[in-house]
């Protein structure tokens, strides 16, 4: 009973929010981190609201959905968004470490299945917490989410937001500016994206 759709997908392909009806989740190991550009559709399907469904041959209907949306990142999505309540939806939280291929556990799927009634008793407890509090332990403020995005977003966006200063006027050639880029990339020790 889950979906495994992208935002993208769901929110600016003609018929990806009809893949989530009826589903509990929807979770995505890969978050685009492009622009997402119909954030009111994004917004009523992260929450639950209703929101227009169109399926091939059909016609058109409104439905609500009640998936709930996981999704993993290298890079959040491009943040020219000034919308506070789209980053109001949004639970972010870091993991800043990866483990490497050599490490890592290859029966940690099977261990955690072994472990599945206390798994449950934890989020049950983790449950009752949330309803008494009203909301998630560190919960950030869409100010601090959006601010989050910023600065681990994907190089292009972390350059412009970090080393880019605006002024009336004022214009740097482009060679300058994308020169600019790599050296702030390789001091970042990320790749850049190319110039085209």
């Amino acid at each position: 009973n889950v979906s495994q759709m992208s935002l993208k997908d769901i929110v600016d392909t003609p018929f990806g929010n009809q893949q989530i009806l009826g589903k509990m989740a929807n979770g995505n190991n890969d978050l685009n981190h492009h622009e997402i550009t119909n954030t009111g559709t994004a917004k009523n399907a992260i929450s639950g609201e209703d929101v227009v469904v169109n399926e091939k041959h059909k016609p058109k209907f409104v439905a609500e959905p009640q998936a709930k949306h996981f999704y993993s990142a290298n890079f959040p999505p491009r943040d020219r968004i000034s919308d506070e309540a789209y980053y109001g939806r949004w639970l972010t939280f870091r993991v800043p470490k990866s483990i490497p291929p050599e490490d890592q556990d290859r029966q940690l799927r099977e261990k955690l299945k072994k472990e599945i009634q206390g798994i449950l008793n934890w989020s049950l407890e983790g449950l009752e917490r949330l309803e008494e509090q009203g909301s998630f332990t560190g919960e950030r403020s869409p100010e601090e989410v959006r601010d989050l995005w910023r600065k681990y977003g994907d190089p292009l966006a972390q350059f412009y937001h970090h080393a880019v200063e605006r002024q009336r006027g004022k214009h740097v050639k482009q060679e300058v500016a994308y020169d600019l880029y790599i050296q702030f990339c390789e001091e970042l020790g990320k790749e850049p994206e190319s110039k085209h």
